[in-house]
């Protein structure tokens, strides 16, 4: 018992120091969030001003001040206009780059030439991922954020801490993220118990619309008696239109270390 004890502390300490680093990158992000100045033309004549997050499976992520973060149906969508580096996709898989500061006629996405990169008038009918990315030097291209809770329940003098945190990041070649939660539990009369998880993932874009996925995550839980388990793996995968992605080939491992 003495040594399942210390091992969960010695990786409880890791998973907090690993949580407070990635604070310190977190907040230089947060603080760069980009304006929300895009603006989005429904079919019906309505507008909604915001900030373009991703356009996945026929919906767009469109975060506002007034209503937090709305999924738009894309068919449902006349024209976008977006200062904003834009990377977007089109069903045969080919990419393109750029903002799209006008908004052009409906039905049309009109990306606006720079010293890298062409124009481009793409239908909209065709486009089925966009993402944002953000230009520049890592702090600035830097996403994250941060959650805290606290619960108490009185008739059985129940408490609960919670915590959750991330952080991500984005380029043209390029993808990856880094998310943590963690949760202790403390009850008079009773041993504390937590449970965490951190999870990584990284992307490689290669031409077309092939890309490989690398993954990896930890995990404790006092409750089920897991001290450790660890996951890692790489994945080769073809996006196929608004469908989920195919997996074409993929290796994983898992492993446990147990009370």
């Amino acid at each position: 018992m003495g040594l399942s004890i210390s091992r969960n502390d010695r990786w409880r300490r890791a998973f907090s120091a690993i949580v407070s680093l990635g604070l310190l990158w977190a907040m230089p992000g947060v603080a760069q969030a980009a304006p929300k100045t895009d603006v989005v033309f429904l079919v019906n004549g309505d507008r909604i001003t915001g900030e373009v997050k991703r356009l996945e499976h026929g919906q767009l992520q469109f975060k506002t001040d007034a209503a937090g973060t709305l999924s738009i149906e894309w068919a449902r969508i006349a024209r976008v206009q977006s200062t904003q580096y834009l990377q977007v996709e089109l069903a045969d898989g080919t990419r393109h780059f750029g903002p799209a500061p006008e908004a052009a006629a409906d039905g049309r996405l009109v990306l606006a030439p720079g010293r890298d990169r062409p124009g481009a008038d793409l239908p909209m009918a065709g486009i089925v991922r966009i993402d944002p990315i953000e230009r520049g030097d890592l702090w600035s291209r830097l996403d994250g954020y941060v959650t805290a809770g606290y619960d108490y329940t009185k008739s059985n003098d129940l408490q609960t801490f919670s915590f959750t945190g991330g952080l991500s990041s984005r380029t043209r070649q390029r993808e990856w993220s880094l998310d943590g939660s963690s949760q202790v539990t403390a009850q008079r009369g009773n041993p504390d118990s937590s449970r965490w998880q951190l999870t990584g993932n990284g992307r490689r874009f290669l031409a077309s619309r092939w890309f490989y996925e690398g993954f990896a995550g930890l995990e404790g839980n006092d409750e089920l008696g897991l001290d450790l388990r660890y996951t890692h793996g790489l994945k080769l995968l073809s996006p196929d239109g608004l469908k989920n992605r195919n997996l074409l080939v993929g290796l994983s491992y898992m492993h446990y270390i147990g009370q």
